[in-house]
């Protein structure tokens, strides 16, 4: 287990994810910063179900609502989704009459907080990065093109963030066989496959 405590470990988090999103940061240095960032966040997962599987009452299944507005509020969503999912909660699109979408967001409370601190700051970047990056030429359909290159985004970081909790899972083999129980829970199937295709073409249908 991790010597920080897990109070202190989420406030270095949010320094880095701070420092990621500073105007003048360069797309490496954010890169950089991101990383360390979901290193850290991973381990502070990691340190909260070990102290979970002692003290349940320190951790608490929880659910959360998030309205998310326009522009691209299906995109925002698939960002949301996509790193609930990482850091092993699940989401729920809610019915909605107005603009935007709204998500339930189901997990243990350190696990929700985690997904939320990390989606606000990587919302920040998104939008930072496609102001920041000019549109080709020849483009004849820019929405589509910006749209194109959000997914592409939130796709990268999805897959980075689940890389740093899988990679952390397996450094937390030996406490209490949580790592080699979370790496097998990891390949279980639960139908999460048949679920991200048809939530896929949800969310990334229309906006």
């Amino acid at each position: 287990m991790n010597t920080e405590a897990p109070d202190a470990l989420l406030a270095r988090v949010r320094k880095l994810l701070a420092k990621a999103e500073a105007t003048g940061v360069t797309t490496q240095e954010a890169q950089a910063l991101t990383a360390k960032a979901a290193e850290l966040m991973a381990k502070y997962g990691i340190d909260r179900a070990l102290l979970a599987a002692e003290r349940p009452e320190t951790d608490r299944p929880a659910d959360r609502v998030i309205d998310i507005g326009n522009p691209w509020a299906r995109v925002q969503a698939h960002l949301l989704c996509g790193l609930a999912s990482a850091l092993r909660c699940q989401c729920i699109i809610l019915p909605q009459s107005g603009p935007g979408t709204r998500i339930h967001m189901f997990g243990y409370t350190s696990d929700i907080e985690r997904s939320d601190v990390l989606y606000t700051s990587l919302l920040v970047q998104m939008w930072q990065g496609l102001a920041a990056t000019p549109l080709p030429d020849r483009v004849q359909n820019a929405r589509a093109w910006r749209r194109s290159w959000l997914l592409g985004f939130v796709t990268a970081v999805v897959a980075r963030v689940r890389a740093a909790e899988e990679s952390a899972a397996r450094q937390a083999a030996g406490p209490a066989g949580y790592g080699t129980g979370y790496s097998q829970g990891q390949r279980a199937d639960i139908g999460a496959s048949r679920l991200r295709t048809r939530a896929g073409r949800s969310l990334t249908a229309g906006r």
